[in-house]
């Protein structure tokens, strides 16, 4: 599965998130809550995923760019 890496915005360290092709149509019939909480090991911060849209490559299994 795709990860995607950046750097904690408190502490600097890294994380990552693991993506998967979400289905946008139950996140607009839908109430339940679609994001996913990430919490950084080094430091504590506490983050939330939006929805976003992400270009890959299927042959070279890599992220392109991320709206």
């Amino acid at each position: 599965m795709p990860v995607l890496t950046f750097p904690c915005p408190k502490c600097s360290s890294a994380m990552s998130f693991e993506y998967a092709d979400y289905d946008f149509k139950d996140w607009v019939d839908g109430d339940d809550d679609h994001f996913d909480k990430l919490t950084c090991n080094e430091c504590g911060k506490q983050l939330k995923t939006v929805p976003w849209i992400a270009v890959f490559d299927e042959e070279t299994e890599e992220a392109v760019t991320f709206v």
